[in-house]
């Protein structure tokens, strides 16, 4: 996902391995290169019984220790956002601007949504395999090489292996969501959830900074590669790698052109092909990790440098 965003629409950079589609019409959508690649009860422990002039062995048992949290085990945090409104978008004079970023009023509620992306670890850990190119970047660095399709599948599985329900029904390659924003258990953040969270209330180009180099991994200073979770600031709500590192998938279809009316807890359009990325990557210009910049992919299409991060209805949330 490297294209530079001054290209033509389905043009790559040169030193790209992918030829993803930046800011087409969804139904043109490149679907890309795919990617490569009980808690046991305490049980046994002896005592002995004297009288009668014998003595008995007796199994006693412990009471079972209350299992760890997948998160907890693989230390991601999730952090609560309160709901309010916001201009999503970006203004005429922001320079990068694309004509799919028209500004508008929207209100969403509070969620909760991960203090950095889905790690290797705890992608490993639910679904028993590691798609990832960078390991060797370790367990705690964000998975990537995973389709929309495996993010909602993952969401899921983790869902039930902590015993909520599953927000979303899968068949085949047809996902829908029909609690919507009440569901219980983990789910991708909505487009708009993004760029509120990723806004923090503070009007910068980036996430929590106007300078891309303090609050990035990009194409710039990245070596070519993804990097350990929270090495760059946070932003003013304590999330970090919003801008930069791995672009993240969110729930919303593609749309090229928002909404022209203001909206509440929007949650994309209602058709269309594509699934809605965001916060640009190690290998995507300056112009990609704005904080209004936003692409569609194919929901089967894996690159290097794209991943997800977790979100969770903040009336289900612990």
């Amino acid at each position: 996902m490297s294209s530079d965003p001054e290209t033509v629409a389905g043009a790559s950079a040169p030193e790209a391995e992918f030829d993803p589609v930046f800011y087409d019409d969804a139904d043109t959508l490149s679907s890309g290169t795919q990617g490569r690649g009980l808690t046991l009860a305490l049980i046994g422990l002896v005592g002995v019984v004297c009288g009668g002039g014998g003595a008995a062995l007796v199994l006693t048992t412990q009471p079972d220790e209350a299992p760890v949290p997948l998160l907890e085990q693989h230390g991601y945090q999730m952090v609560e956002i309160r709901g309010g409104s916001f201009q999503m978008g970006s203004p005429a004079s922001e320079r990068g601007r694309r004509d799919d970023e028209t500004q508008h009023s929207v209100t969403v509620d509070g969620f909760t949504l991960g203090v950095t992306e889905v790690p290797q670890g705890l992608w490993t850990a639910v679904t028993g395999a590691n798609p990832s190119r960078f390991q060797i970047c370790g367990k705690s660095c964000p998975v990537e090489q995973v389709t929309w399709m495996d993010a909602v599948k993952f969401v899921n599985t983790l869902s039930q292996m902590e015993g909520l329900g599953a927000c979303y029904t899968i068949e085949g390659e047809n996902v829908e969501w029909p609690s919507g924003l009440v569901c219980e258990g983990y789910r991708l953040p909505t487009e708009a959830e993004w760029e509120y969270a990723a806004r923090a209330g503070v009007p910068t180009r980036y996430a929590g900074d106007d300078s891309i180099a303090e609050c990035a991994w990009y194409r710039d200073n990245s070596e070519r590669k993804s990097h350990p979770p929270a090495r760059k600031p946070a932003n003013a709500w304590g999330l970090h790698d919003m801008s930069g590192n791995v672009w993240e998938w969110v729930w919303d279809r593609y749309d090229r052109a928002y909404p022209p009316e203001d909206a509440a807890n929007p949650t994309g359009a209602e058709s269309g092909s594509g699934r809605v990325v965001r916060g640009g990557s190690w290998s995507g210009s300056a112009t990609h990790c704005r904080v209004a910049g936003r692409a569609g992919f194919s929901p089967v299409g894996s690159f290097d440098d794209l991943g997800l991060r977790l979100a969770r209805s903040l009336s289900k949330a612990p």
